[in-house]
C-alpha cells in the first residue's frame, strides 16, 4: 500500500525530490496523486484520485486513474471496482486528512 501520496496543487514538478530521493524515482510522478481540480486530473497522466462530491461522511463521490482507466465512482459503492487498498487509502484521507482536501 503506498505510504505516501503526492499533493498534486503543492508541487511545481521542479524534481527537487527526484534530485534528492534516496532511491532511483521520480516521486512526483510516481506517488498516488490527490488531485484538487478536474484540470489538473485531465492534464496529468499520474495515477491519483480526485473527490467530486460529498453528500455526507461516508459517501464520496471520487474518480480515480489506475493505469490507463479512469473510473468515476462513489466509495460506498459495492461494485466500485476499485481494488481494496485503494479505496482504503482514499477513505482514509478523506476521514484522517481532510484538511488537505481544503488547500
Amino acid at each position: 500500500m503506498p505510504q505516501i501520496i503526492h499533493i498534486d496543487i503543492m508541487c511545481n514538478e521542479c524534481g527537487n525530490c527526484e534530485s534528492f530521493c534516496p532511491y532511483d524515482s521520480e516521486p512526483y510522478h510516481e506517488k498516488f496523486t490527490l488531485f484538487h481540480t478536474i484540470e489538473g486530473f485531465k492534464s496529468s497522466k499520474n495515477q491519483g484520485f480526485l473527490i467530486l462530491e460529498q453528500t455526507d461522511i461516508k459517501d464520496i463521490t471520487v474518480k480515480v486513474r489506475l493505469g490507463d482507466k479512469v473510473v468515476e465512482t462513489s466509495l460506498t459503492n459495492q461494485e466500485n471496482k476499485l481494488p481494496q487498498d485503494i479505496a482504503e487509502l482514499i477513505q482514509l484521507v478523506y476521514n484522517e486528512y481532510r484538511y488537505i482536501l481544503l488547500v
